[in-house]
């Protein structure tokens, strides 16, 4: 199921949603992969990683 944060994001917080580049139904576009299948711990590092700004995202114009 996915969560209301990975779905629609908060705009308040200025977090953009999962979703937006990993599609709903988590195939990703053709610069963002796939996270389906991958393990828990590989998600929740690369979400510490973008955090901290130790890992940069595929899109020039985006922010983590």
């Amino acid at each position: 199921m996915i969560t209301e944060i990975v779905a629609k994001g908060d705009g308040s917080r200025n977090i953009i949603t999962c979703a937006l580049w990993h599609y709903p139904n988590g195939k990703g576009r053709p610069d963002n992969a796939n996270p389906a299948g991958l393990p828990t711990d590989y998600i929740i590092q690369q979400m510490r990683d973008l955090q901290n700004d130790v890992r940069n995202g595929s899109g020039p114009r985006k922010a983590n």
